[in-house]
This record gives structure tokens, sequence and C-alpha cells, in this order.
């Protein structure tokens, strides 16, 4: 389990902090991605139905 802890500028500056690599960056943001295309693709779909849902309404009023 990862510590929160708390930082400033002064922190960061006197080297008490590591950057995070741009490839790890890469690499979570890939598997966020992959992980995400089936819950957006759930939720496009779910509201591609509500709006024909609210045209068929609209028509029918």
């Amino acid at each position: 389990m990862n510590k929160r802890i708390k930082f400033s500028f002064s922190s960061v500056n006197s080297g008490k902090m590591t950057a995070i690599k741009a490839e790890d960056i890469a690499a979570s943001s890939q598997r966020i991605k992959e992980e995400m295309k089936p819950v957006v693709r759930r939720y496009k779909r779910n509201e591609t139905a509500s709006v024909k849902d609210a045209r068929r309404l609209v028509l029918n009023a």
C-alpha cells in the first residue's frame, strides 16, 4: 500500500522527491486505456439507446 506524503516545492527542489519516468507513465496510461475500453463501449451504447428513446418520446408526445 502506498503511503501518502505531503510535499512542497522546497522538498522537490532539495532532491527529496524523484520524478516518475515518462516510460512508466506511458505504460500506465496504456494499461488504463485498455482496461477502460469495455466501460467506454458500454457507456456509448447506453448513451445511444437513451438518445433513441428520447427521440421516440418526443415523436410520440
